[in-house]
């Protein structure tokens, strides 16, 4: 087999064997910190610049922590951060009624109907909430500050 080419020849690679301790140690982050900035919505520059680091060492040292990547924890931790927002609005709903007003349209579909008729005064629907019936009003056109254009004549060119 001298000088032939053996196609199914593949040469034994050596794994290289670490000492323990050997390489660049693990960065650690305060998990305390890290969890509370995704709770208030930190974006992901926040973070690196709060924590000093960039998002592949952040995705290691998830990996690490919470044995899942940084962007799967990241969105599960900022959806924490989402849940104490909807309970703080809807605590505040219960003595501030634009929070009210606001709520209902978001999740429950309510909104201001605005509608424009034939001669071109605006009639507006508010739903007031405990009522059964939405009120009307129309806004009354102001004539006076209407101005007619000035009409082109035929001699001008």
């Amino acid at each position: 087999m001298d000088g032939e080419f053996d196609e199914n020849y593949t040469p034994e690679k050596k794994k290289r064997k670490n000492k323990p301790g050997a390489g660049r140690p693990n960065r650690e982050f305060d998990k305390k910190l890290f969890e509370n900035l995704c709770h208030i919505n930190c974006t992901v520059d926040e973070l690196e610049s709060v924590l000093s680091t960039d998002q592949r060492t952040l995705d290691v040292w998830c990996k690490r922590e919470y044995g899942e990547n940084f962007s799967t924890a990241y969105k599960r931790l900022c959806q924490n951060g989402k849940s104490s927002l909807r309970r703080y609005q809807f605590n505040q709903a219960k003595t501030n009624a634009s929070m009210g007003i606001w709520l209902g349209k978001q999740y429950l579909g309510q909104k201001d109907n605005y509608t424009v008729s034939g001669d071109y005064k605006t009639e507006q629907t508010i739903v007031h909430y405990g009522s059964k019936e939405p009120k009307k009003w129309k806004t009354p056109k102001n004539e006076a500050s209407v101005e007619e254009a000035p009409k082109a004549s035929s001699t001008d060119t």
